[in-house]
């Protein structure tokens, strides 16, 4: 048995649902990945901010140059990507979810090398707290996983809508 959705007095059934749904895609923004990845950009600032207030020339003057030019490419990249998404363009899902895998990978460098670097030769003191160690992760987790989701829901929404043009003859986004 079909169920019957009824909207200002008009019956309609769950497929003519679906189509409508598929069909107000094209008129309407993908603003849920969209709005994920603009999260994940003020998760990662929270994460930057987080890492440079510990100011230990000796632990950070190699790499801080590397690490603040990836985390402007990491803002620009993201934030694009928010732009494509938002109108449907599945590759940006992808690049989405790359960039959140690299996030997770991330983790690796800065917070594992400040919970495990001494502050000095004759101090037992390491150069990241754990409690900045575990917000440190928390941040790096949340910034990949919203990318990641933002991804994955943006492409799929995509390749639901380009479906559908297809299906209706339209060659061209409107």
């Amino acid at each position: 048995m079909k169920k019957n959705t009824s909207y200002e007095g008009i019956v309609l059934s769950q497929e003519e649902v679906k189509a409508i749904k598929k069909d107000r895609l094209r008129f309407s923004k993908n603003k849920i990945p969209s709005s994920l990845t603009l999260l994940a950009i003020l998760v990662n600032v929270f994460y930057f901010v987080s890492i440079y207030k510990t100011n230990l020339q000796q632990y950070y003057k190699p790499a801080i140059g590397i690490s603040v030019l990836y985390n402007l490419m990491f803002m620009l990249f993201s934030f694009l990507s928010a732009e494509g998404i938002k109108n449907y363009k599945k590759t940006y899902g992808i690049v989405l979810i790359v960039i959140g895998l690299l996030q997770l990978l991330r983790i690796v460098y800065f917070p594992l090398k400040g919970i495990t670097t001494p502050v000095s030769e004759v101090s037992t003191a390491k150069v990241m707290e754990v409690g900045q160690f575990i917000r440190t992760l928390i941040y790096l987790i949340g910034s990949g996983a919203l990318l990641i989701v933002a991804g994955v829901i943006g492409y799929i929404k995509s390749v639901s809508l380009e479906k559908y043009r297809k299906e209706i003859g339209e060659e061209k986004p409107s």
